[in-house]
């Protein structure tokens, strides 16, 4: 009997399909600009960036993914990253549209861009539907934030100057301002 149960069970079994690993899409190669007094003009094209070093002109055309600039005296043109982190001394940072995060961190830097929620499809830019983030810390930075939506800006340290506009409907920004002689303030400074 167990015999003919076995046969009956063999007969109906279905295949069952191989699992076979796929591979997995390596991430693109981020881009690294680092030494001193570079210039140059490179396409994101999604990837990450990390400058670093002194002195550099820097241009980085289409959506970048996360951008870190650090060292001192950069200047950096970019369309519009994922999250933007800033640290070191002087850097001057241009973004044509938006980030989805931005940090600075350090001292006597200049930052204008853009800033909002889900800016790069598949980053995470911040919790869906929660608001951007913007951290400024150290000393004497200047930003200038053009808001699409819901953001909590968070200042620490002494002497920033944080300036932001936004269109009618895009709510005033939340957060905290603490340390010495800071400002957060509507308006274009």
């Amino acid at each position: 009997m167990r015999g003919i149960a076995l046969a009956a069970l063999m007969a109906v079994s279905l295949p069952i399909p191989a699992l076979h690993a796929q591979p997995q899409a390596e991430p693109p190669e981020a881009i690294r600009i680092v030494g001193a007094n570079a210039r140059r003009e490179v396409n994101c094209e999604g990837r990450d960036v990390d400058v670093a070093g002194t002195s550099h002109v820097v241009t980085l055309l289409g959506a970048c993914g996360r951008v870190t600039v650090q060292g001192s005296r950069h200047q950096v043109r970019l369309g519009s990253a994922a999250s933007l982190d800033v640290y070191g001394e002087g850097q001057q940072v241009q973004v044509q549209g938006q980030s989805g995060s931005l940090v600075v961190a350090g001292a006597n830097h200049r930052v204008a861009t853009g800033v909002g929620p889900g800016t790069t499809p598949g980053t995470s830019s911040g919790s869906p539907g929660g608001p951007a983030s913007v951290e400024v810390s150290g000393a004497g930075s200047v930003i200038h934030l053009r808001l699409s939506g819901p953001t909590r800006i968070e200042v620490a340290g002494a002497r920033h100057r944080v300036f932001w506009t936004a269109p009618a409907g895009v709510p005033e920004p939340e957060g905290s301002n603490s340390g010495i002689d800071n400002t957060v303030r509507r308006g274009d400074g």
